[in-house]
């Protein structure tokens, strides 16, 4: 079944549904698979940030990390 055919007959499918909990079961689904897709999104971006910091040497020893962390959990 294509993509196209697919769509269709889950429209018709929705279009047919009177239960409002399956309805709000689908948008959920549907709501949580758009979220995803944007986390994986955000998590590449960040690794691809981190490969270009580590390139450019944009990184700290574990010293120089603890004393960060330190100062900023003192804030």
């Amino acid at each position: 079944m294509s993509t196209a055919e697919l769509r269709e007959e889950l429209k018709i499918m929705i279009d047919k549904e009177s239960d409002t909990s399956v309805l709000e079961a689908l948008r959920v689904l549907l709501n949580k698979s758009g979220a995803q897709d944007s986390i994986k999104e955000e998590l590449v971006s960040r690794a691809i940030k981190s490969e270009e910091d580590i390139a450019a040497n944009r990184v700290y020893s574990r010293d120089e990390f603890e004393n960060i962390l330190t100062q900023r959990l003192k804030s």
